[in-house]
């Protein structure tokens, strides 16, 4: 329910409410204030600045489908962009290679997305930021059973296509080293490409992952690597506005290109990450395998007395790791990180969950290493906020020669004392033995903020360098198993890491005692709005009759949405709140609802209304309100939708879906749909309706199964 309701039900329920309404009113009013004198960023059509965007097709980059409606990666991330700018975009058609052409030229401003070359870099600007991460693949047909992921040496002797215009020297290279010798035939646009393909004409063909696969299977792909909106040389203009709105999304969101990227081409492994013959072979060979941590290393990762199994940030990262590879583990805890080496170096487990990223250590325990799968800093506690100067005493646990090589090797001035664990340095700082004890990000979180009779040490974060830590297997198990493990760690996105350690950081406190002396005003705050909230509970309970049966005589019965009455007053009530967004209405008719009404019988017709109701629910949950005015018509009342494109594609979003609809009887349902714009085609729902329903009746003209303006 809307403020405004409750509000106008407290109302009614005499003077006192009525007081506490007032109260709440006015500070809602004094917010609203606050905000409304907040400077607004936007631009007019008028102010906008026009620029030229190199538009080629590319399935899933750069798609169009209707007329002129646009779609994709690269289309999708443009008018990101165009949120931190000032732009509206003039899409201009043509290849890749004529586009290329054309920006060199100074006929388009952007294009994208293009990988960094040097002699790119020679002829056009590079931003300082990607726009997300590509890999070049070798493509044969679906169907063509010759050809497993990875056997590359096939390709010998046989027809590869390319676009004109791309770089193609990595597999250029790759075919030299290993003496593979193809014919290369060049096509204007990978649509030219995929149908000599089809055809015959081509046995397989080079191109990035960032397209959707139809008819093709991946053979083999390269390292990714990053890919750009490049511009005209020297026009600084535009790439300044491109750095900045660059570096606004990626503080906004660090994985925006990943996200997108799931959008449109799905899950990021099956784009890179393809374990070959020999991989797949080696994890039906090993479905478990031995993984060795250690057990008192909290929260990265440490045995669980209560729940009697192993947890932490790096279990979390193996389970991951496990899913990805299908390869399941059973952990070995050891007391120390020492041990935990000497274990592996001892082939009692395949796999060490922590090592870091050190060649000495590398060398002496005889370990391979997988990329890194987490960076951490590290830290240092200290009394007081004292300088890290020369001959300053560090306590660092004397079994974690890891961090013993890495504070030599960044700070060899000076001297290390050797504790006998991590607590034991937190004493000899407090003792007043060590100036600083070393400690990792989390575990310092933990400390400061759980153990109240510390409160005054003070912590530095050694930015000077990140501890990388990565997994190890045994040298002598070869190298099968760290590129499957590798391949894994790349599908770990950076949510998934930020997730894995909130979920293993949150605040274990030690007593009552120290969480109410450590978080007094908190405390008191909590008990304050805990009576404000039982206050709330009690107004609501009060009037919890009222509000169901206002509920109930606004609700339409068979499809639980709002009935007409109800809908027109929920409507009429936004745009009444002098918010000037733009908004759309939409009224959907079920096409030839009455001949399936009366084909199939009444009890069919509600089935269809109750799936129908649902698939509105789920295309426009949380973006509007949506009803049944009776019958087999709807509504839909959608926010902040401005642009016409977007709106047609909503609609035409919906066409399919009323296509998807599964029914006992199978048959093949789709509606028509009118639409009206606020504020340009009425300010009212009666106005708005009627505006509606005119386009819907064009819409039916028009053969149904369509929607109109």
């Amino acid at each position: 329910m809307t403020f405004v309701g409750f509000y106008n039900i407290m109302i009614a329920k005499g003077g006192d409410i009525i007081r506490i309404c007032r109260v709440i009113k006015i500070i809602i009013l004094f917010l609203s204030l606050m905000i409304l004198v907040q400077p607004i960023n936007g631009y007019t059509e008028e102010e906008k600045e026009s620029i030229r965007v190199g538009y080629f097709l590319f399935d899933g980059y750069n798609d169009i489908y209707g007329i002129d409606q646009k779609d994709g990666y690269g289309y999708e991330y443009l008018q990101k962009i165009a949120e931190f700018t000032n732009w509206k975009y003039e899409y201009v058609p043509g290849t890749w290679q004529e586009q290329l052409a054309m920006l060199e030229k100074g006929e388009i401003d952007i294009l994208g997305a293009a990988q960094y070359t040097e002699e790119r870099a020679r002829i056009f600007d590079y931003p300082n930021f990607e726009i997300g991460m590509s890999a070049t693949g070798i493509y044969v047909r679906q169907d063509n059973e010759n050809f497993e992921y990875g056997e590359v040496e096939k390709l010998d002797g046989l027809i590869v296509g390319f676009m004109a215009g791309d770089d193609n020297r990595v597999f250029e290279n790759f075919c030299k080293v290993r003496n593979i010798n193809t014919k290369n035939i060049y096509f204007g646009s990978q649509q030219d490409i995929v149908t000599a393909l089809n055809e015959g004409r081509i046995d397989a063909f080079v191109s990035d992952n960032l397209r959707n696969l139809k008819t093709e299977k991946l053979l083999m792909s390269f390292e990714p690597v990053k890919s750009y909106f490049i511009t005209t040389k020297g026009n600084k203009h535009i790439l300044d506005k491109l750095n900045f709105a660059l570096a606004e999304i990626k503080k906004e969101n660090p994985d925006y290109d990943k996200e997108l990227f799931a959008k449109y081409y799905g899950k990021i492994d099956t784009k890179m990450h393809v374990y070959t013959k020999e991989e797949r072979a080696y994890i039906r060979e090993h479905p478990i395998l031995k993984v060795g941590y250690v057990v008192n290393d909290y929260p990265m990762e440490y045995f669980d007395k209560k729940d009697k199994k192993p947890k932490g940030i790096m279990i979390d990262i193996m389970d991951l790791i496990s899913e990805y590879s299908g390869i399941k583990f059973e952990y070995v805890g050891y007391k120390g990180y020492i041990d935990l080496l000497e274990g592996l170096k001892k082939e009692e487990i395949n796999i060490a969950s922590q090592f870091p990223n050190n060649i000495a250590l590398v060398e002496k325990y005889q370990a391979s290493l997988t990329k890194p799968y987490m960076h951490i800093f590290q830290t240092l506690l200290s009394i007081d906020d004292r300088p890290l100067k020369m001959h300053a005493t560090i306590a660092i646990p004397e079994d974690r020669i890891d961090l013993i090589y890495y504070i030599e090797r960044l700070y060899p001035e000076v001297d290390i004392i050797r504790s006998r664990s991590y607590d034991d340095s937190v004493s000899r700082v407090e003792s007043g033995e060590a100036d600083f004890a070393l400690q990792n990000l989390y575990m310092m979180e933990d400390i400061m903020r759980t153990r109240g009779q510390i409160k005054n040490f003070e912590k530095k974060i050694l930015t000077d360098e990140k501890l990388l830590l990565c997994l190890a297997v045994n040298r002598e198990n070869g190298t099968i198993l760290p590129r499957i493990l590798n391949k894994s760690i790349a599908r770990i996105s950076f949510a998934d890491i930020d997730t894995i350690i909130l979920g293993n950081t949150r605040i274990k406190q030690d007593s009552l005692q120290n969480f109410f002396l450590q978080y007094y005003y908190q405390v008191i705050a909590g008990v304050l709005f805990g009576v404000i909230a039982i206050l709330i509970i009690i107004i609501l309970a009060k009037n919890r009759k009222v509000i169901k049966l206002q509920r109930l005589a606004e609700t339409d019965g068979l499809s639980d949405m709002y009935n007409r009455d109800g809908i027109k007053k929920e409507i009429n009530k936004l745009l009444r709140s002098g918010i000037s967004y733009h908004r759309v209405l939409f009224i959907i008719d079920i096409d030839h609802f009455k001949a399936l009404n009366d084909t199939y019988g009444h009890p069919f017709g509600d089935e269809i209304i109750q799936l129908v109701s649902k698939c509105l629910k789920e295309q426009f949950e949380g973006r509007g309100i949506f009803g049944r005015l009776g019958g087999d018509e709807f509504v839909v009342f959608l926010n902040v939708i401005e642009k016409e494109e977007d709106i047609a594609k909503e609609a035409m979003r919906l066409n399919r879906a009323f296509r998807n609809i599964q029914n006992s009887k199978s048959c093949k349902l789709t509606c028509s749909i009118g639409i009206a714009k606020f504020p340009e085609s009425g300010y009212n729902f009666d106005t708005l309706y009627e505006s509606a329903d005119k386009a819907l009746y064009y819409a039916k003209q028009q053969g149904r199964n369509t929607y109109s303006f």
